[in-house]
């Protein structure tokens, strides 16, 4: 009688133990996105995106004029090509001439340096 109780009372056990498993599972499903956001393929099709807000001199051996863009209006696949400035409240970038650069969708620039 006794091991009887006792392999009853195990087995009601396992069972819960399972069905909280269960419920874990599906809680894990339904909260948890399916997939992160990914950077854009290498091949992404350029943007037009935000024109630039004007120009200034830069010097890189010699004086020249510079495209100058505010990083906040950069639409992804939008791609720069230098010489331009890129400014931001934290950080400005620099293009040399035939450097360029491509907004991604995270907010990312990323930057091919000419040869």
């Amino acid at each position: 009688n006794d091991n009887v109780m006792i392999m009853i009372i195990m087995i009601i056990r396992m069972i819960m133990i399972m069905i909280m498993m269960i419920v874990m599972i599906i809680i894990i499903i339904i909260i948890v996105p399916q997939s992160a956001p990914g950077e854009p393929s290498a091949g992404a099709p350029a943007h037009p995106g935000a024109p630039p807000w004007g120009a200034r001199p830069v010097y890189l051996d010699g004086w020249i004029e510079a495209s100058v863009y505010p990083f906040a209006d950069l639409q992804a696949g939008q791609t720069i090509t230098g010489p331009a400035v890129i400014e931001a409240e934290t950080t400005t970038v620099l293009l040399h001439p035939g450097d360029r650069a491509t907004a991604t969708e995270m907010g990312w620039l990323d930057i091919a340096i000419a040869d």
